[in-house]
C-alpha cells in the first residue's frame, strides 16, 4: 500500500463517524418526524461526540426547567447503561436522542419538570438494554406518559422501580395489556417464596396500581380496592404457608379454622399506600390438635409467625405486610388469636368480665373476613351483624363519637388530615354511629365503605342532601389527599408538611400557582374549607 498506516487510520476513522452520524439520524428520525428545529437541536446535541452541558443546558432552559445544567446531567444519565458491555456500543444514547423531544414533553407536562425528570432518571438507572426500553418508550408513548406519571408523583415509588428492575416488564406487559394482578393471584405467588422473591411481589403489584392512579387513569375507590387486595393477598399467603409449618410441629391441626377480621379501611377496602392492617383473629372451635396442643395456643403460634413473616422481610422499603392487633378485645395484653365464641360473648355483653363499650363496636364497624375457609367466614360475616346492631342506643353513640373526636384532636397535630378538626374521623365515626343505631331495621346500612354507608344514610333519610354532598366532596378529597401525602412520604401520618413544604403535596393534587398565591396557599384554603364543613356537620349531628 501506498498510503501510511497512520493515514489509513484516520480515513478509517472518519469514514466511521460519517457513517455513524447517518446511521444515528435514521434510527432517531423516525421517533420524531414532526419535530420542530429546536428538537433536532437537542437530538443532535445527545448525538454529539462530546456534547457540551452549556448548550444542553441552555436548550432545557428554554422548556421550562428552573435548573436546567442538572436536567441536563440526569438526561444524559439515562442514556448510561448499567452494563459495561452494553456501553461501548452508544446505540441507548441514539435511542434517546430519538425519544427525547416526546419524553422532555411528557416530562414538563408536570408542574415540577426537575424533580420528575430527576426521579425519572433514578427509576430507569438499574435497567439493561436501555436501547430496547426507550425504543419501547417511543413505540408506546402511553408507557412514557406513566411513567412520566410516577416520575413526578413519588420518588419512593420512583425507587422501588430502580430497587427491583426485574419487575418491569412484566409491569409494562401487564399495564400494556390491561391485565391486572388478582388477590388470589397474589395469594399463589407468595406462599412460600423466599424474601426477596416477596419484595418483588409487592414492588410489582405496587407499581401497577400506582402508575394509573397517579396518572389520573383510575378512581379513588378502585385504587384503595387495588391496594387492598395486595394486603389480603400477602396476609392470606402468609397465614396458609404458616398454619401449615405449625401443623407439621404438632402432628395436624385442630378442628376448625383460624379468620382474620379486617377493621379500619382494610375491612372498609379503603387502603391507601403504607397503610398498617388492622386485625382480629379468631379460630372457629375448641378442641386441640393431635398432639393435644391447645387451640389458644396453635393459633395463637400461627398468627406470631404470620406477624414475623411480616416484619422479617422488611427492608429500606418498609415491613412487606404491616399488621396491627391492638383493636383486638383486651388489646395488647390479651393472646393473639381467640376464640370465636369468647370474641361474640364478649361484644354481647355475656361473658365474664367487662362487655364491650361503644367505641370498641364502632371500631368493629367495618369488620370483614378476610381468610379462612368460606363457610366459617360467610357464617362469622352474618354473626357480626348481630353483634353491630341495636345495641346501643344513638343517644350513647352520639356522646361516644363526641367524647372520642374531643380526645383525638386534643392529641392531634392540627394538620393531621386523619384525626384533627374536620379530619377523615370524623366521617368515619359519624357514619359509623348513624349505623350502628339504625341497622337493626335498616339493613341498607350494613355497609363497611364508608363512601357507600354515605349514600346509603342519604337514602334511608338518615343524612340530609345538602350534608351528603358536602360529606360525601369532603370525604373523597380527604382520601385523596391522604394517598398522595403517602406516595410522597410513604408514611402511616397523614400530617400535611407546614409552609413550602407542602408544595411537592399541592402540586400532585393538581395546584397551581395562580395569581398572588402559590400552589400550597391554594391547596391550605380548599383543604380548609373541606374540613371546616366536616367539623359543622358533625357539631350538628351530636346536637340532635
Amino acid at each position: 500500500l501506498e498510503v501510511e498506516p497512520a493515514d489509513l487510520e484516520a480515513r478509517f476513522l472518519e469514514t466511521q463517524a460519517r457513517a455513524r452520524a447517518l446511521l444515528d439520524h435514521l434510527l432517531h428520525r423516525p421517533f420524531a418526524a414532526n419535530a420542530a428545529p429546536e428538537e433536532f437541536d437537542l437530538q443532535d446535541l445527545l448525538l454529539a461526540k462530546a456534547p457540551d452541558p452549556a448548550a444542553g443546558a441552555a436548550l432545557l432552559a428554554q422548556r421550562g426547567f428552573q435548573d436546567p445544567a442538572a436536567a441536563w446531567r440526569h438526561l444524559e444519565g439515562l442514556s448510561r447503561e448499567p452494563s459495561l458491555l452494553l456501553s461501548p456500543s452508544g446505540r441507548a444514547r441514539t435511542v434517546l436522542a430519538g425519544l427525547a423531544p416526546r419524553l422532555i414533553e411528557a416530562v414538563t407536562r408536570y408542574p415540577d419538570p426537575d424533580r420528575t425528570l430527576r426521579h425519572l432518571e433514578r427509576a430507569l438507572a438499574p435497567l439493561g438494554a436501555k436501547a430496547t426500553v426507550f425504543q419501547l418508550l417511543a413505540e408506546a408513548p402511553d408507557l412514557l406518559d406513566l411513567l412520566s406519571a410516577l416520575a413526578a408523583g413519588s420518588g419512593v415509588l420512583s425507587e422501588l422501580l430502580a430497587n427491583h428492575p426485574g419487575v418491569f416488564d412484566e409491569v409494562v406487559d401487564r399495564l400494556l395489556t390491561n391485565a391486572p394482578i388478582h388477590r388470589d393471584e397474589i395469594e399463589a405467588s407468595a406462599r412460600g417464596a423466599s424474601p426477596r422473591a416477596l419484595r418483588g411481589i409487592k414492588a410489582l403489584s405496587l407499581l401497577q396500581i400506582a402508575m394509573p392512579d397517579l396518572a389520573g387513569r383510575e378512581n379513588l375507590q378502585n385504587t384503595a380496592r387495588k391496594l387492598a387486595d395486595l394486603s389480603e393477598g400477602l396476609l392470606r399467603a402468609f397465614v396458609g404457608q404458616v398454619s401449615d409449618e405449625v401443623a407439621a410441629n404438632h402432628g395436624g391441626r385442630p378442628p376448625g379454622t383460624l379468620v382474620a377480621l379486617a377493621l379500619g379501611q382494610l375491612g372498609g377496602r379503603e387502603l391507601a399506600y403504607a397503610s398498617d392492617c388492622d386485625l382480629i383473629f379468631v379460630y372457629t372451635e375448641s378442641g386441640p390438635a393431635p398432639d393435644g396442643t391447645g387451640p389458644a395456643r396453635f393459633w395463637g403460634e400461627v398468627v406470631q409467625r404470620a406477624l414475623a413473616l411480616g416484619e422479617s422481610v422488611a427492608s429500606s422499603e418498609g415491613p412487606l405486610l404491616a399488621l396491627d392487633l391492638r383493636l383486638r378485645p383486651g388489646g395488647s395484653k390479651a393472646p393473639l388469636a381467640q376464640a370465636w365464641s369468647a370474641v361474640r360473648d364478649y361484644y354481647l355483653g355475656r361473658g365474664p368480665g367487662e362487655g364491650a363499650r361503644p367505641f370498641e363496636r364502632l371500631a368493629l364497624h367495618k369488620a370483614r373476613p378476610v381468610t379462612g375457609d368460606p363457610a366459617s367466614a360467610a357464617t362469622l360475616a352474618a354473626e357480626l351483624r348481630s353483634l353491630l346492631y341495636g345495641h346501643d342506643s344513638w343517644e350513647s353513640l352520639r356522646d361516644e363519637v363526641a367524647s372520642m373526636r374531643e380526645r383525638q384532636i386534643a392529641q392531634a397535630n392540627p394538620r393531621d388530615l386523619k384525626r384533627a378538626r374536620g379530619g377523615l374521623s370524623t366521617i368515619e365515626l359519624g357514619t359509623a354511629a348513624l349505623a350502628l343505631a339504625h341497622g337493626a331495621e335498616r339493613p341498607a346500612l350494613h355497609q363497611a365503605n364508608t363512601a357507600h354507608l354515605l349514600d346509603a344514610l342519604e337514602a334511608e333519610g338518615l343524612l340530609a342532601p345538602r350534608w351528603h354532598r358536602a360529606i360525601r366532596t369532603a370525604y373523597a378529597y380527604l382520601r385523596r389527599a391522604i394517598l398522595r401525602l403517602r406516595a410522597l412520604t410513604w408514611h402511616p401520618s397523614p400530617i400535611v408538611p407546614s409552609g413550602v413544604a407542602a408544595r411537592p403535596l399541592a402540586l400532585g393534587l393538581g395546584y397551581l400557582d395562580v395569581g398572588k398565591h402559590s400552589a400550597e396557599v391554594h391547596f391550605k384554603r380548599e383543604l380548609e374549607f373541606h374540613m371546616s364543613e366536616v367539623a359543622a356537620w358533625l357539631a350538628e349531628l351530636v346536637a340532635t
